[in-house]
């Protein structure tokens, strides 16, 4: 369970990876391990800090989504 704050929780399960879009090397190589194992994942998208203006680095990146 994660809390995310005060009384609500979250339940993660599975396999989670999080990539940057230019890693494809990095993203295929996962691929094949876990095909490899069987195992099935979700991929989620990174975000590169060093392209990130100062105001979207104070609010966590959701100034992108509040506008």
């Amino acid at each position: 369970m994660v809390h995310l704050s005060g009384t609500t929780m979250v339940h993660l399960s599975g396999t989670f990876v999080i990539n940057m879009d230019r890693s494809t090397t990095r993203l295929q190589r996962f691929r094949e391990m876990m095909a490899k194992l069987q195992m099935p994942f979700e991929r989620f998208r990174a975000v590169d800090g060093s392209t990130m203006t100062d105001r979207n680095r104070l609010c966590g990146g959701a100034c992108r989504i509040l506008g």
